[in-house]
């Protein structure tokens, strides 16, 4: 007999085969590709001419709390947790799926709007 399935403890016919779809694995891969991303997006950001900074001058009274940071990092935390929450392949497949589309379309429209935009030169051509 050839069968490479056996029948799991719930009823459901499991595969004797590794899977790719691991947790750990997506979960690197996944943050890999967002690294990558945010990084090339930054750094396309820093070759535009008219980026402003996004603070209100009432924001600059605002104290400094260096606590106030960890339940910022928290969704980190968060982001690595949700690859393991639930053991299922299929649904650990669409998390993942669903996290590239994201990030995938969110920098996509970011390289839209910044291949439009003015780029910085080295070298200025002379207002006459």
């Amino acid at each position: 007999m050839n069968d490479t399935s056996y029948w799991h403890k719930d009823g459901h016919a499991q595969s004797a085969q590794p899977s790719r779809w691991r947790p750990l694995p997506c979960m690197v891969v996944t943050s890999a590709a967002y690294v990558a991303l945010y990084t090339l997006s930054n750094h396309l950001t820093s070759m535009r001419v008219d980026v402003g900074a996004g603070v209100f001058e009432w924001e600059r009274a605002i104290p400094f709390v260096g606590w106030s940071v960890v339940p910022y990092l928290s969704i980190c935390a968060f982001f690595v947790w949700s690859f393991f929450v639930d053991p299922d392949e299929s649904r650990l497949r669409r998390h993942v799926l669903d996290l590239n589309v994201e990030f995938d379309a969110k920098y996509l429209s970011d390289l839209g709007l910044l291949y439009r935009s003015p780029q910085k030169t080295s070298q200025q051509t002379p207002q006459e």
